[in-house]
């Protein structure tokens, strides 16, 4: 149900005990107070707020009766006992009193929350309202958790963002400006995407900033949205210019996402690479990525959404991140690389509040088209129930097994440095990787020389750990799709060439070998 259709109910009930969970408190407590206002039978409601340092301060002339008096800050523990004799009050129904960041305190002051236990009756039977304003994830005290009600605030839809594109180009013109028109459609269509996943002052603030007196700078639009997820820790936003066209060796998988692409709109890729480093032993003595906590979260989440994810594993250096790069540029969209271990807080909720920003600012940014890519070098220490939430399939990135892949590997990354194309390319090197190739060529970059001069001083990552990856492969014969060929993985595919030799040798008895 949406949130404000869900607030005119609690208001409708009579629930007591509200947290809201918002990026935006200003923005939510506007909007719920309109919700509030909206509800058929009641009158206009006494409207509160409440913050540390501006104390109580009446939002409607309903509320000024209630401002208990003294001006300033008033400690949250006096809030909530003047709350409570408003309660007690017979004479007074329906008041709707917000707070903002209560939750800092209630973590350390037990008098906190049982301020607001105890306001729970008295406000339940006069019709009143506490609305606690919180940052996304916050967690609730055990001692209140079952008596309130909580709302998760989503980020501004399409229509939202659309209104706070607009409210830009009229302020605009309101300052002299008044030339400037409203954006078409197909603009802004991709104003409106440019801004998603931001929060709606996030939103208006990078509007704001990205105006000119011809209009909005879509890319200056973009560089402020991103400059913003990247404040969320542990995200990091892809942008760049990889493609499959840089890639050898993966011709199934690459026509496995040019069909992904084409079957449902991809709005946003969510990266974790080397995923078993993040869930890996998750909540053993072992673990040293994210928590347990955040484990829950991201099963829930990619459960009630309904997220589709695709694990692509192998050797390091076969081009796994670079399929998952390559799929946001053929999507046309976001890659959003997620690290979990770098979203944990030092204090007590802040690991949780993290993680729930990231989910959320994923579902506005998506809106509902996303697909998550994991990566992972070691399979088997993730835990089952997380493998059977990527439901697109698993497939083994290898290296380039045939002359011709390697050759073309190696005129990929010739061209990407800028160096001779017509210069000698190494022969062998079955066991080099994409990496391998790419190291070397920056090498003869950076050195000057010819490719055959520097190859001698890279060691093949294959040769350096050749037990491990050999063991990796073992595991995937017969079980992974193989990225490279349809079917499945099958491990004896090593240095063919690319077309079979045909012929036979023949010989007669006259000039058979003596």
């Amino acid at each position: 149900m949406d949130i404000l259709k869900l607030f005119e109910q609690i208001r409708l009930t009579a629930t007591p005990l509200v947290v809201v969970r918002t990026a935006d408190p200003a923005a939510c407590r506007v909007r719920l107070t309109r919700a509030a206002s909206n509800v058929a039978g009641t009158t206009a409601p006494a409207v509160l707020s409440w913050d540390i340092l501006r104390g109580v301060v009446a939002l409607t002339d309903a509320a000024k009766a209630l401002v208990p008096s003294g001006k300033g800050a008033v400690p949250p523990a006096m809030l909530l006992r003047h709350l409570d004799d408003v309660g007690r009050d017979a004479s007074l129904h329906d008041a709707l009193i917000f707070t903002h960041n209560l939750h800092l305190f209630w973590a350390k002051d037990p008098s906190v929350v049982q301020g607001i236990w105890n306001l729970r009756d008295v406000f339940k039977a006069q019709g009143h309202t506490l609305v606690m304003l919180v940052p996304d994830g916050a967690s609730i005290p055990a001692e209140i958790r079952d008596d309130v009600t909580v709302l998760d605030d989503p980020r501004p839809d399409a229509d939202e963002l659309r209104d706070i594109v607009l409210s830009q180009f009229k302020a605009l013109r309101e300052t002299g400006n008044r030339k400037i028109t409203d954006p078409k459609p197909a603009a802004m269509t991709r104003y409106v995407s440019a801004v998603s996943g931001l929060p709606a002052f996030g939103s208006e603030q990078a509007v704001a900033l990205s105006m000119t007196s011809k209009g909005l700078d879509q890319a200056a639009l973009w560089d402020r949205k991103i400059a913003s997820l990247e404040e969320i820790p542990g995200v990091e936003i892809w942008r760049g210019a990889e493609s499959f066209d840089d890639l050898r060796g993966v011709d199934s998988i690459q026509r496995y996402c040019e069909d992904l692409v084409a079957g449902e709109p991809t709005n946003l890729v969510v990266f974790l690479d080397e995923i078993e480093k993040q869930f890996g032993n998750v909540g053993s003595a072992l673990d040293s990525g994210a928590s347990k906590g955040q484990f829950g979260q991201v099963l829930s989440y990619m459960e009630d959404s309904k997220v589709d994810g695709l694990m692509l594993v192998g050797p390091p250096g076969t081009g796994k991140s670079h399929v998952a790069k390559a799929l946001g540029k053929l999507a046309g969209c976001l890659v959003m690389a997620l690290n979990f271990s770098k979203a944990k807080g030092s204090l007590v909720g802040q690991t949780e509040a993290n993680t729930a920003a990231i989910l959320k600012t994923i579902t506005a940014i998506a809106q509902g088209g996303v697909l998550f890519v994991a990566t992972s070098n070691d399979i088997g220490a993730l835990p089952p129930e997380l493998l059977a939430r990527f439901t697109l399939g698993t497939y083994f990135v290898e290296r380039a097994r045939t002359i011709t892949e390697r050759a073309a590997q190696w005129r990929v990354q010739i061209e990407s440095f800028g160096l001779d194309g017509k210069q000698k390319i190494p022969t062998g090197g079955d066991n080099w990787s994409g990496r391998d190739i790419r190291n070397a060529c920056r090498l003869s970059k950076r050195l000057g020389k010819p490719i055959v001069d520097v190859v001698g001083r890279i060691v093949p990552s294959e040769q350096v750990d050749r037990e491990k990856i050999e063991a990796l492969r073992q595991q995937a014969d017969g079980r992974y799709l193989d990225a490279g060929r349809d079917g499945l993985y099958v491990n004896n595919v090593v240095n063919v060439p690319a077309a079979a030799v045909s012929g036979r040798r023949v010989r007669t008895r006259d000039n058979r070998e003596s």
